[in-house]
């Protein structure tokens, strides 16, 4: 862990050059929306995105989020997938406003934002029938979630480079982007997913 934050003055200085040799502000306005398309702005990006990474497993949780909201303002479509720790940082923050815009921006049945949008319900105390239905989503689309979650079931840790729905290895790329650390961070809410209804 604190290798990872030693490296963050490494990180800004690459990030740094690059903006001064490239992706420069007037770069930026131009080409906003489509750095991910750009070969040449690619090096820059997953720095960035590693960078994040670096302070939300540091529990920097703002300085990812902001990180996280760059990428995904220079790159709206997010075919780096920024959104999925994203959304767990506004969980974790309580900001709710933000999340409902990104889950009505990234409308989309993944388990990432299935989880985020499950806490958000349960930290606003919605329904319990809203809730029940959400839990109940949660399951068809991966029946090791829940167990994995909560304990009840081990899993290898180690990176994911691959995944299908509905696989153990879809819920460890979930932890990865943050998603158990958004779980602890809403108090009851574990227990709320393991009880049976």
């Amino acid at each position: 862990m604190l290798e990872g934050v030693a490296s963050i003055p490494r990180l800004d200085a690459f990030i740094a050059e690059e903006e001064q040799n490239i992706v420069t502000p007037a770069f930026k306005r131009e080409n906003e929306g489509v750095f991910w398309l750009m070969h040449e702005t690619r090096p820059y990006m997953l720095v960035r995105h590693h960078k994040a990474m670096i302070y939300f497993n540091a529990d920097k949780i703002e300085m990812a989020s902001k990180e996280l909201e760059e990428l995904l303002r220079l790159n709206p479509s997010d075919n780096q997938g920024c959104r999925y720790m994203y959304a767990n940082c506004l969980v974790i923050l309580q900001q709710w406003q933000k999340l409902e815009a990104l889950l009505e921006e990234f409308d989309e049945p993944s388990l990432s934002m299935l989880g985020a949008k499950a806490l958000m319900f349960y930290a606003q105390q919605r329904s319990s029938e809203e809730l029940k239905a959400l839990k109940s989503e949660l399951k068809q689309s991966n029946k090791h979630f829940i167990r994995i979650l909560t304990g009840q079931e081990k899993y290898k840790e180690g990176p994911v480079y691959m995944y299908s729905r509905g696989s153990k290895e879809e819920v460890i790329m979930y932890i990865t982007n943050g998603g158990k650390k958004a779980w602890l961070s809403v108090e009851g809410s574990l227990f709320w997913l393991r009880k049976k209804e």
